[in-house]
């Protein structure tokens, strides 16, 4: 409990000091990145989602200025669900989309406070969270979707579960390690559901955006304008590329050891849950883009595996979603790396941590006559 005092105290101290230095009057006007998602409902009907150009000029109109590294990043079918969105004035559609995320995290804490009590004061006290709403970021939706669909898991709603984790390839990158978690331990409901969920979503994703979206899509997160200030990510890109260009060559082995860490706990754990929450922290590791708003994800991460204190240290899991952590992001300097190298260190614990034997059912000594 101290620790969690000393981080409320904390978060209050970082919050103020990044609303402060990032001007409380852009955050009350919307001047984030909620403009990539009004812009792209905006532009959907028009067929200039992925229009860099199309997307400047619309923020010339509505806000009386340019925000260059903010652009539509995201599949079409998230902008078509935010349609309703931009049919408001820009003010109050930033503002309907703040209390709908505030509901979308009072949701996911209620779906888990049962099982896990501490998930509502360690909600409060996250600041990757807080940088979603300074931020004007979706993360609240996609925690809230996984968090539904770990839960539809775990009372045996496998079809059910990978429709509603479908939801989550708005940010692909971030959950591949999930979905191969449920392939590698053969949950072929899950992974039909999944298909299913996927298949709609890009079938609408053509019907609203056309055929030629995929390629936009790619060219628009190929764009270096989406990825500023590297040092503050909190990944292994940022590990390798954000702080000095010698340990640029460090980058491809640092994504192999993780996935390789990953791939010997999804064999060696025979719990589908725990290695789920294994490939959430391997996917906010490997993926090309996150920044410090989508360590909310290890809030799900921390009540996967709350139930397992015999595989994982609590402790551990508490210090991973404390604020601590988060400073190096903030200050964008070396002290970013602390953050991918804990979650690199967690994974290693992890595995040290497991029997070096399988640890699946035990079969039955044969009887000696």
């Amino acid at each position: 409990m101290r620790s969690l005092l000393v981080s409320i105290v904390l978060l209050l101290v970082i919050t103020a000091a990044w609303v402060i230095n990032s001007k409380p009057v852009e955050f009350v006007h919307g001047i984030n990145d909620y403009f990539s998602f009004y812009g792209g409902a905006k532009l959907l009907p028009s067929g200039h989602l992925y229009d860099a150009a199309a997307m400047q000029d619309l923020q010339v109109r509505t806000l009386g200025g340019v925000m260059p590294n903010v652009l539509y990043i995201r599949p079409p079918f998230e902008a078509l669900l935010l349609c309703p969105l931009a049919l408001l004035p820009y003010s109050a559609s930033y503002w309907t989309y703040q209390a709908l995320s505030l509901a979308a995290v009072i949701v996911f804490m209620l779906l888990y406070r049962r099982e896990v009590p501490e998930i509502v004061p360690l909600a409060g006290v996250s600041f990757p969270l807080a940088c979603a709403f300074l931020n004007g970021q979706d993360v609240p939706f996609i925690l809230l979707a996984a968090g539904a669909g770990m839960l539809l898991f775990h009372r045996g709603r496998e079809v059910a579960a990978g429709l509603v984790l479908a939801l989550c390839s708005t940010k692909p990158h971030l959950f591949a390690f999930v979905a191969l978690a449920f392939l590698l331990h053969r949950r072929w409901r899950v992974i039909a559901g999944g298909a299913i969920g996927v298949t709609v979503l890009v079938g609408l994703s053509f019907l609203a955006a056309g055929r030629d979206w995929p390629a936009r899509f790619l060219e628009t997160i190929s764009n270096p304008a989406i990825h500023p200030n590297p040092a503050g990510m909190g990944n292994l890109y940022a590990l390798a590329n954000g702080f000095t260009p010698l340990l640029a060559w460090t980058y491809v082995p640092l994504l192999l050891l993780t996935a390789g860490a990953f791939l010997y706990l999804a064999f060696r754990d025979h719990s589908t849950e725990r290695v789920v929450a294994y490939g959430l922290v391997a996917g906010l590791l490997a993926g090309r883009h996150a920044f410090c708003q989508d360590y909310s994800l290890l809030l799900l991460f921390y009540v996967l595996l709350y139930p397992y204190p015999e595989a994982v240290n609590r402790e551990w899991l508490r210090w991973l979603c404390l604020p601590f952590l988060y400073l190096g992001l903030v200050s964008q300097t070396w002290l970013g790396a602390a953050l991918p190298l804990a979650l690199m260190a967690f994974l290693g614990l992890a595995a040290a941590r497991l029997s070096p034997l399988p640890l699946r059912t035990p079969q039955p000594a044969p009887r000696t006559p």
